[in-house]
């Protein structure tokens, strides 16, 4: 779970102590073509040119034998025998195809289906039509799930400007393209832009009088990202919105959610004794209308467990929390992204209470099932591996901690990360294991690499600075080079003194 601000903490370990929604669109003639659509999308930044007409029936394995495969196989069979390759209703049924395979994920064959969709679409339709901003749609949400940000940033401002063009800046299909765009920048991280998008889909979805139950949970993702950047009065009257359509609407189903997101709103802003009231009746509603044996009791379980950890209640958090893991290990699987973070929050919480052996063996197990899995959070793969690394360095286990180590900067690499602050700990962190194995060479070049990456950085942090150059102080002492050592040591001081 994030901290009270929402964010995952960085840890810089030292030496010194250290709905499928329809969209539906007239055609020319007296064709209509619907294009199904998730209620979650990511996008492509490139599309190739369709180049003949392939054979799909033996290009693309069936994912299974479903009904749902066997009914869009036959639609695509219709559609290419009537109208043949180049027409709308083909790149319907190929986005349906698509479907499938993205559920069963089967994500390069949805892809390489959605891309064809859009080529025939583009070229009969024409790149301004709506239907090439739901392909896009589409696309841009199974690369968000597969945290291809780049090409869903692309895919997705693409296609919002589109269907404001065609269907206008009020249109619901506008309002589900800026909810799932904002869904992205919830995904980086990115709130600020995450609050405007939210925003216009409530305003978009309040004008056109959508179903209570859509609206409700709008405003609780905009409250969330609204929590997240430390806004928690807007959070609050995006609550109190909420609240007041379950009630004129006589939905007290959806009481239970407001309940929990006001808890974590409460925690968020440091009343604890508040967020513990809601949490616990939220809770107590949510036994009474599904039991122990449902995944929604143990989130509530989980916010209930995260309130009592932070006011010290150490055991009846700990006890919380593996009930939680319980329900879920039976409900979603031992190895779903849910009990990985249900074993992250278990693993923080007896760190504090000083269980560390444990505390290494759930973080590992954690780190297993999120490494098996594509859907994992990235930044709580990052800060896991952090982590563990940091555990195994204790343990003197240096070899280990490498390990991990290499394997995140090459992730950051790989993501383009190889300049930003994240970087730079990951290079002081291996710089420490290189200086414990005596590979002093190499531990300071990483050191200055950190400073280097931090100094440029406009919001870089002072104090990890200072921490490099103390830790190229006592690099220097080791290799029996005072003078060098002193001088390190000196400008680390100096450094804090100027930031007093």
């Amino acid at each position: 779970m994030p901290d009270a601000n929402g964010k995952i903490k960085t840890h810089v370990f030292s030496l010194r102590g250290r709905r499928d929604w329809l969209l539906c669109g007239g055609m020319r003639g007296e064709w209509f073509i619907c294009v199904a659509l998730t209620a979650v999308i990511c996008g492509c930044a490139r599309l190739p040119e369709q180049a003949g007409v392939p054979d799909l029936q033996y290009a693309l394995p069936a994912p299974d034998n479903s009904p749902e495969w066997i009914a869009a196989q036959q639609a695509f069979q219709t559609a290419y025998r009537e109208h043949g390759w180049n027409h709308p209703a083909t790149a319907a049924a190929l986005n349906r195809m698509a479907l499938v395979h993205k559920a069963r994920g089967k994500t390069a064959a949805a892809e390489g289906l959605y891309r064809q969709s859009y080529a025939i679409i583009r070229d009969t339709l024409g790149e301004e039509h709506r239907l090439a901003a739901a392909t896009l749609n589409n696309l841009a949400e199974l690369y968000r799930e597969t945290r291809r940000f780049e090409e869903a940033e692309d895919a997705f401002r693409r296609a919002l400007g589109i269907m404001e063009r065609d269907r206008g800046a009020s249109h619901p299909d506008t309002g589900r393209i800026a909810r799932n765009y904002a869904r992205l920048h919830r995904d980086r991280g990115q709130w600020a832009h995450a609050a405007v998008l939210y925003n216009r889909a409530v305003r978009i979805a309040r004008e056109n009088n959508a179903p209570v139950p859509d609206q409700v949970s709008l405003l609780r993702e905009l409250s969330t990202a609204q929590r997240s950047r430390g806004d928690f009065a807007a959070a609050e009257l995006s609550l109190n919105a909420a609240q007041e359509l379950i009630e004129k609407a006589a939905l007290s189903g959806l009481k239970i959610d407001i309940l929990n997101s006001r808890a974590l709103n409460l925690l968020a802003a440091g009343d604890q004794q508040a967020a513990l009231r809601y949490a616990e009746r939220a809770l107590e509603l949510r036994l009474a209308q599904d039991g122990w044996d449902h995944p929604a009791t143990a989130t509530e379980i989980r916010t209930l467990a995260w309130v009592h950890r932070l006011q010290g209640n150490y055991a009846e958090a700990e006890q919380l929390l593996r009930k939680s893991l319980a329900i879920d290990e039976i409900l979603a699987g031992r190895n779903s992204i849910r009990v990985a973070e249900n074993l992250l929050d278990l693993a923080a919480l007896l760190q504090e209470r000083g269980a560390l052996g444990e505390k290494l063996s759930l973080l590992e197990r954690a780190l297993d099932i999120m490494q098996d899995n594509p859907a994992a959070d990235e930044m709580q793969l990052h800060d896991t591996m952090r982590r563990l690394a940091g555990i195994y360095f204790a343990n003197r286990d240096f070899a280990s901690a490498e390990s991990l180590l290499l394997q995140l900067a090459a992730l950051k690499e790989s993501a383009g990360d190889e300049e930003s602050a994240e970087m730079a700990a990951v290079l002081n962190n291996l710089g420490l294991v290189y200086a414990a194995r005596r590979r002093y060479a190499e531990a300071e070049s990483l050191y200055r690499r950190a400073v280097e990456i931090w100094e440029q950085d406009p919001a870089g942090n002072r104090m990890d600075i200072a921490n490099a150059w103390f830790n190229l102080s006592e690099l220097f002492d080791l290799r029996r080079m005072p003078a060098e050592a002193r001088l390190y040591r000196l400008r680390a001081e100096r450094l804090l003194e100027n930031n007093r």
